[in-house]
């Protein structure tokens, strides 16, 4: 007995391999399709996968396990984007404050005058919107990318560790490689230091509050169902028991890239 998504999901995979078995092979056949070759006049051979139509048997043996609820649950992807985004401003909001802070401590007099690259935080909050704007949606990307690693399947929360060094190397990339501190930083070697250590303590704090209360599990949409699908179980099960699935999959029609928000 097996699950039907996984089934259909080996069908899938087996068609990638495939298709990326067939690209290796082509590409190692290119030296004697390369300049000065036997079959240089002649096109590399290539394989594409086209549409794919499949009828599928299966009958249905029993319900998957559920859970001590009573129901079945699984991954809501829509929250996580809709979690994703609160963190990512959260975090920058945060950042930048803590940044600001320690700049008007090391630089008190500068920030009068001006000479502090970020005075113009404090005399702008429309420009410091734009830098916390920037840094959220640097911070959200760089979490989108990590989102296979982000989620812990067994309780639907975000994995602390993963969340905290995504974040963590965002702002210090963006930050500390800022080109209106380089020259201070230069300096100041220290100062850089205090910098990051802000930064730290600033990605803690939001970490703290807001990632214990994130769980983004839901009762399944389409609940799970153990089934059959070779003939000769199939033969033992009344025929209502018995469905036929017809897939078509066009594999040049799936988009190369699906972002969180669609």
């Amino acid at each position: 007995m097996a699950q039907l998504s996984s089934i259909i999901g080996s069908i899938l995979r087996d068609m990638v391999l495939a298709q990326h078995q067939a690209n290796l092979y082509a590409t190692s056949l290119s030296p004697l399709y390369g300049k000065g070759a036997a079959l240089e006049r002649y096109p590399l051979p290539g394989i594409a996968l086209g549409e794919m139509e499949l009828d599928l048997c299966y009958g249905i043996s029993s319900e998957a396990d559920t859970d001590s609820d009573g129901g079945q649950q699984e991954i809501n992807y829509s929250s996580l984007r809709k979690h994703l985004q609160r963190l990512s401003v959260a975090y920058a909001d945060k950042v930048v404050g803590a940044v600001c802070e320690i700049m008007r401590k090391l630089f008190p007099l500068e920030t009068l005058t001006g000479e502090n690259p970020l005075s113009k935080f404090e005399t702008s909050e429309s420009y410091r919107k734009q830098i916390e704007s920037f840094l959220s949606h640097k911070i959200l990307e760089d979490l989108r990318q990590e989102f296979t690693r982000l989620i812990d399947e067994t309780d639907g929360t975000l994995r602390r560790d993963v969340v905290r060094t995504s974040v963590l190397d965002t702002c210090k990339r963006e930050l500390l490689n800022h080109a209106d501190l380089e020259n201070i930083f230069d300096k100041m070697p220290e100062s850089k230091e205090q910098v990051a250590y802000a930064i730290e303590t600033a990605v803690e704090t939001v970490s703290d509050t807001m990632l214990p209360g994130i769980s983004i599990m839901r009762k399944r949409l389409l609940p799970s169902l153990d089934v059959v699908v070779a003939s000769e179980e199939l033969g033992d099960l009344p025929g209502d028991y018995v469905h036929r699935l017809h897939l078509k999959i066009s594999p040049r029609e799936l988009p190369r890239y699906l972002d969180l928000d669609e």
